[in-house]
């Protein structure tokens, strides 16, 4: 294996933002194969327009966090992965970049500037179009504005638009000028340069990026300067181009300024939530019909009929609670002694068990093994909180159970649902206050044992009257949303 120059992968892009053919999956193989030990994903942010610009969607968006969580989990202990975005910040939109930065889907950016103009109006490309002199200055004035915000990591092939005016003018005063200026700002605000090793595609002429006039510049300063790939391709990120790109930033005089890591600059936005508690039935997994069918076959040995509305009612309470609750609407509560009661009970429960034998991964309900994952990349404290005393058998059947960092007891609480003693025991069991926490309920119980325990409810279930007092309802695990949940979370 040929020895890394560059050890760490920053500005990494996937084929969703339409001109790209990076895979996640083939970027992080390629580098924990050749011994990369960070890969720094800096995707193109989505814009109003992202058709006419090739930038991915808010979907696109969310599906490649998705791979990158499920990856890092997978990696977790041969390499480190991260996720951010390149961004712009133009003067007539400060406030959209203002917000990305506040969604939850990125946990960085870093400064890349494509554009002279209105980005949504008449623009310039900064590799491509030559500018005018104002154009420069405005260049300049969004790079200031961007350092004095404070929300990027560092600044992205810096020297984009050499090429394009130096072309046409040469490396006159004016190209001087803004140069010393850029690097002027970059050392004021601590603010590393990118040396690009996607420009290394172009011919090396001096003006196309990286520039040999620009970064000459650089070298007699003390600027910090990162090998960055910007690999839109897998030849890129190739450890023989990342190498070659580091020889000629040594050439230009910039080896005592090569920094190989820095640190990003993480929004805290993303870290507000920092627990998350489930029920078992109707939002993990659907046992709710096995609970039925066992219930509906124990109790009609005792002429008692349990249609699925009296079902409907007694969801989510423990065992026994059930079955007092059954008898009461049945008008038989007072024919059982509480012996008999417990003979039911543990008969219903064998039955029960002899029906979860069928259960297979395959029944975990749709999207729950995807949010699983993006709450544990992002490091969100899992915990379980069911009525029902199989919950850890029926998460290993259903291969959910390493997820879980918490079980809550239901033996542990003195009240049961819709008390919310046992919301409360799995907040303290993952060691985080319940404000802290986001819990998933599909029955109206549940949502009430939620709020009346301070924990930000999230519903799911079709049934507006629960929608109603949810903090945020969907109706199906297959329509649930993190982000949209993260966002309303922060929001209060």
């Amino acid at each position: 294996m040929a020895e890394l120059l560059v050890k760490n992968l920053f500005h990494v892009h996937d084929k969703c933002n339409g001109h790209a053919s990076t895979t996640v999956k083939d970027v992080v193989e390629y580098s924990i194969k050749n011994g990369y030990k960070k890969i720094v994903y800096t995707e193109h942010c989505p814009l109003l327009d992202n058709g006419k610009l090739f930038r991915p969607s808010i979907d696109d968006i969310k599906q490649m966090r998705l791979e990158i969580s499920r990856l890092q989990l997978k990696y977790k202990n041969q390499i480190e992965i991260y996720f951010g975005y390149e961004a712009e910040y133009p003067k007539q939109h400060r406030e959209y970049f203002q917000e990305l930065a506040k969604s939850g889907l990125c946990d960085y950016m870093i400064f890349g500037n494509h554009f002279y103009g209105d980005m949504w109006g008449n623009f310039k490309f900064t590799a491509r179009d030559v500018p005018t002199v104002e154009e420069l200055d405005e260049y300049y004035e969004q790079t200031l504005s961007a350092f004095k915000s404070g929300l990027f990591s560092y600044f992205a092939h810096p020297d984009i638009w050499v090429a394009p005016y130096c072309h046409k003018y040469g490396w006159d005063d004016k190209a001087k000028e803004l140069t010393q200026k850029l690097i002027d700002l970059a050392i004021e605000y601590d603010m590393p340069l990118g040396f690009n090793a996607n420009g290394m595609h172009s011919p090396r002429d001096g003006f196309n990026y990286p520039s040999e006039y620009f970064w000459k510049m650089v070298a007699n300063t003390k600027a910090k300067v990162l090998i960055e790939a910007d690999a839109h391709h897998m030849k890129t990120l190739s450890v023989e181009w990342m190498n070659n790109t580091y020889n000629e930033a040594v050439k230009f005089g910039l080896k005592d300024l090569i920094v190989d890591d820095i640190p990003l600059k993480l929004f805290p936005i993303s870290q507000k939530i920092k627990g998350a508690i489930f029920d078992l039935d109707g939002v993990l997994t659907e046992t709710s019909e096995l609970h039925y069918q066992a219930w509906k076959e124990i109790l009609s040995k005792y002429n008692i009929s349990l249609t699925r509305e009296i079902n409907e009612q007694v969801k989510g309470l423990a065992r026994k609670d059930t079955l007092i609750k059954i008898l009461e609407i049945s008008n038989m509560l007072d024919k059982f002694s509480n012996e008999e009661l417990d003979k039911i009970c543990a008969l219903k429960n064998d039955k029960y068990l002899e029906l979860l034998k069928t259960l297979s991964p395959k029944d975990a309900n749709p999207n729950i093994v995807d949010l699983l994952t993006i709450l544990k990349a992002k490091k969100i404290k899992i915990a379980l909180a069911s009525s029902s005393k199989n919950a850890p058998l029926i998460l290993k059947k259903i291969e959910l159970y390493d997820f879980f960092d918490y079980i809550a007891d239901p033996t542990q609480v003195k009240r049961s649902k819709p008390a919310p003693d046992i919301y409360l025991h799995a907040a303290q069991g993952i060691n985080i206050r319940p404000n802290e926490c986001i819990g998933f309920e599909d029955a109206l119980m549940g949502v009430h044992g939620l709020n009346d325990a301070n924990i930000f409810s999230v519903c799911i279930n079709q049934n507006k009257d629960i929608q109603q007092i949810s903090s945020i309802a969907f109706n199906t695990t297959k329509d649930i949303d993190f982000y949209r949940i993260e966002e309303k979370f922060n929001g209060r």
